[in-house]
């Protein structure tokens, strides 16, 4: 975002490239292999996608099971038909495909993860200009101008809107999906609210005495070097008043 707001100021809000008909040649699942992160619904609209729209197909993140199955074993055999070509990229995390976009000029990156897990990457697409389709979550709807919204967001679990969202982009181009993330807005927000953290954490401790007693609520699931992480962060926090549940 800093590199962005120098380049023309930082006030034209961000947009991705466009992709015209026909150009998009790969189709990026970025995200583990889990439901959370909308793997099947991925699966499941590749199948579904007509011929014309059946272009390589590249899976980024880590692998897992669904059902006990192995989840490189579930794409190949749901996918047996597929026209295009599938490879799995599991040595580099998503965030890594992402900042490489230059190395994938003419990929559509596809985020369909249920949950607001995509919030991040959906940024940092606009950040970097590259193309995407995404489900249109609560957190992610907000970043898409109202009027870009139709080209790029699908119905979340929805493999056939997917379907549907996708064909439409492979075969008859993406216009730039314009955001509403202004760099230098964006930058003033984070220095504003580090000032006022700066502010308190130098105020006595008796003019803080009467700080709200907050609860964080961590969510985990079987990745505890991340668990630790959180906890370790949330334990250099200067802000004592509060509970880790």
């Amino acid at each position: 975002l800093a590199a962005r707001a120098a380049e023309d100021g930082g006030d034209a809000p961000l947009a991705t490239s466009p992709l015209g008909p026909g150009a998009a040649r790969e189709l990026v699942f970025c995200g583990d292999h889990a439901s959370w992160s909308g793997f099947q619904t991925f699966v499941e609209a590749a199948r579904l996608l007509p011929d014309a729209a059946q272009i390589d197909l590249t899976f980024v993140g880590r692998f897992g099971r669904i059902a006990l199955e192995f989840t490189g074993s579930y794409a190949l055999r749901r996918l047996e038909d597929y026209r295009g070509r599938i490879r799995f990229i599991d040595a580099i995390g998503a965030d890594a495909a992402l900042t490489r976009p230059g190395e994938r000029p003419q990929a559509l990156f596809v985020l369909p993860a249920p949950v607001e897990s995509d919030f991040c990457a959906v940024s940092d697409c606009f950040a970097l200009g590259a193309p995407f389709i995404a489900a249109d979550g609560e957190a992610i709807a907000p970043l898409v101008d109202a009027a870009s919204r139709q080209f790029c967001l699908a119905e979340s679990g929805n493999p056939a809107r997917f379907a549907e969202v996708i064909a439409r982009a492979v075969i008859q181009g993406l216009p730039a999906i314009q955001s509403t993330i202004a760099p230098r807005r964006v930058i003033e927000s984070w220095r504003a609210f580090i000032d006022r953290l700066e502010a308190q954490a130098s105020e006595p401790e008796a003019a803080r005495a009467e700080d709200p007693f907050i609860s964080v609520c961590l969510v985990h699931h079987e990745r505890p070097r991340l668990a630790r992480q959180a906890l370790d962060a949330l334990m250099a926090q200067t802000y004592a008043h509060f509970e880790v549940v």
